[in-house]
């Protein structure tokens, strides 16, 4: 494969830091006694709390959620979101970075691995407007309309700051993940709208 700039992933991103406050907007339900840190808020949108911090990741289906972080990179204390950030902006391993001569369905796999892994995969869970039933979208984004999807991501955005935050995060692993050919292919415009 030749080194040119059609087949670079796209430059990074410059981003806001990460959350430093632990202000996700909502208040702890575990109490001091069960070991969380005491006046720490909790995400509202997958994760939770512990003796380490807030964490993020998991479904968000009630009865489903995970009970512990999966990964120390899924904590958002200040030092670990730095940490986190530095990883989650190089994309997937080389290994699997997604292009046109590459079977996309490993590299894709690879990618909700590091989701989860990085507790970027709460923001893939959706409630369906229409069948009011959960839906995991990084493996079915055509089971929403565009617009509903559009909505689920600004609802996230209302919600919860620490869910805002990995939307945009998200968003520069998976621009970090795809040769910049792909996006020229397709015409795709990676620009925000």
């Amino acid at each position: 494969m030749s080194n040119t700039p059609a087949t670079q992933p796209l430059p990074p991103k410059t981003l806001p830091p990460p959350l430093s406050s632990g202000n996700s907007g909502a208040v702890s339900a575990v109490a001091p006694s069960s070991g969380a840190v005491s006046g720490v808020a909790a995400p509202k949108t997958g994760g939770g709390i512990d003796h380490h911090g807030p964490w993020t990741g998991g479904s968000r289906e009630p009865g489903q959620k995970n009970v512990s972080s999966r990964t120390l990179m899924c904590y958002r204390t200040p030092k670990q979101e730095a940490l986190t950030y530095n990883e989650l902006r190089k994309g997937v391993s080389s290994d699997y970075v997604m292009n046109s001569n590459k079977d996309h369905y490993t590299s894709q796999e690879k990618m909700w691995e590091d989701f989860m892994d990085f507790g970027l995969d709460s923001v893939f869970y959706a409630l369906h407007p229409q069948t009011n039933s959960w839906v995991e979208l990084f493996h079915m984004l055509d089971i929403m309309s565009v617009d509903e999807v559009r909505q689920h991501e600004k609802d996230l955005r209302v919600l919860c700051t620490r869910a805002a935050e990995n939307l945009t995060w998200a968003r520069t692993y998976i621009e970090q993940s795809v040769l910049k050919n792909i996006y020229n292919e397709i015409g795709i415009n990676m620009e925000p709208s």
